[in-house]
């Protein structure tokens, strides 16, 4: 795939600070028709994530990978180079991962967005730790060489916490509170740190892990990342607020409903597997959870043979609908929820302006069956 052929595209592959002060002063003056667009998408219908309202007859307004502005079809007031109408298509945001083993497929990132991105999966969390263990210090260029080289498939990487997994096993990583520290300074694309799942080198100072993990602990706090969570078996009141309490964020290893439950309630983000995702929706439904912004549906691993039978994160969607839960709500668990739990919202998780250019058009909705793919402001499927 060839890369973007507007100016500010090539330098808006990697985010940094000052390529978004560049960025955000030419989206400005588009958004205000001072400065001609790239290309703008009219859509029959959009979901906007943020009320969780369909808005009729929108125009999405492009430049280089970026949206510029959104709003009713007829009412951008500047030039646009190209304009696509697709009356007959609805709009959601692109789909993300909260957390994936993009390792687990046995794909490099290029192929991995081949495979996902026309299943409408165009941004990805990768938690690398089996790689990092191999990798060791190569590992965060490991994940940004694709999307430097143009793929349309944005990797945030996140450091794994089990680099080693013990402080008895050896590999080719060693993930301690300066190497975390470095990770951030690297790259703003690095949301946190990735399943921190020995929780006895946590809790116990006697532990030979414990300075490590709390140093990179530490080191991701400090860089205001996101420390994420692997709290398998841990479901009494007790061990959950002393997780909680420790800052581990989030969980993915739920299996039932009282245990998501349990989690939600003392704070923690919940990421649900396909494995017990039609349990735990059935499940908190009938409780009567009427916020599911702390919920994200999530893969985690899935060889590519699966995805290739079942789908991405469309079928983590459809399961999700088929358990019981609102369409819109459901998309929202793969967007906007994940998003602002990464502290991705800039970039990723709605159709909005300032964020990349990522839409999956869909030709019947409550099926979700996805008719085409825009990444980075183009079609990409």
């Amino acid at each position: 795939r060839q890369l973007n052929s507007n100016p500010i595209g090539a330098d808006d592959l990697l985010i940094t600070g000052a390529g978004e002060v560049a960025i955000r002063q030419e989206l400005t003056l588009v958004a205000l028709g001072k400065r001609p667009a790239d290309r703008s998408l009219r859509v029959g219908r959009l979901l906007d994530v943020h009320t969780r309202t369909w808005l009729t007859d929108q125009e999405i307004v492009f430049k280089g990978r970026r949206i510029a502005w959104v709003g009713p079809a007829g009412a951008y007031t500047g030039e646009v180079a190209e304009r696509v109408h697709e009356p007959d298509l609805s709009a959601v945001p692109g789909f993300g991962e909260v957390h994936k083993h993009i390792e687990s497929s046995h794909l490099t990132p290029e192929y991995e967005a081949a495979l996902v991105i026309p299943r409408g999966n165009t941004w990805t969390c990768e938690a690398s730790h089996e790689f990092s263990n191999v990798d060791g210090a190569h590992n965060l260029e490991f994940w940004k060489m694709a999307r430097r080289a143009g793929s349309p498939l944005k990797i945030f990487p996140q450091p794994g916490s089990a680099v080693p997994p013990t402080a008895w096993e050896w590999g080719g990583g060693y993930y301690d509170g300066p190497a975390q520290a470095g990770f951030m300074a690297d790259s703003v694309m690095v949301t946190g740190l990735d399943e921190v799942m020995d929780w006895p080198a946590v809790w116990n100072p006697d532990n030979a892990s414990h300075e490590r993990l709390w140093g990179m602990i530490g080191a991701t706090l400090a860089g205001r990342g996101v420390v994420e969570g692997h709290a398998s078996g841990i479901t009494s009141v007790g061990e959950v607020s002393a997780f909680a309490a420790a800052g581990l964020a989030s969980d993915h290893e739920v299996v039932s409903a009282d245990e998501a439950w349990t989690k939600l309630s003392h704070g923690l983000f919940v990421e649900i597997r396909i494995y017990t995702m039609t349990e735990i929706v059935k499940g908190l439904l009938e409780r009567g959870l009427a916020d599911w912004s702390q919920i994200a549906l999530t893969t985690d691993d899935r060889s590519a043979s699966n995805t290739l039978k079942d789908g991405g994160m469309d079928h983590n969607v459809r399961t999700a609908i088929a358990a019981g839960r609102a369409l819109e709500i459901a998309i929202q668990c793969v967007t906007i929820n994940p998003a602002r739990h990464m502290r991705l919202t800039p970039y990723v998780g709605s159709i909005a302006p300032g964020r990349y250019g990522d839409v999956v058009l869909l030709s019947d909705v409550q099926n979700l069956r996805i008719e085409k793919v825009w990444a980075d402001g183009e079609p990409a499927s």
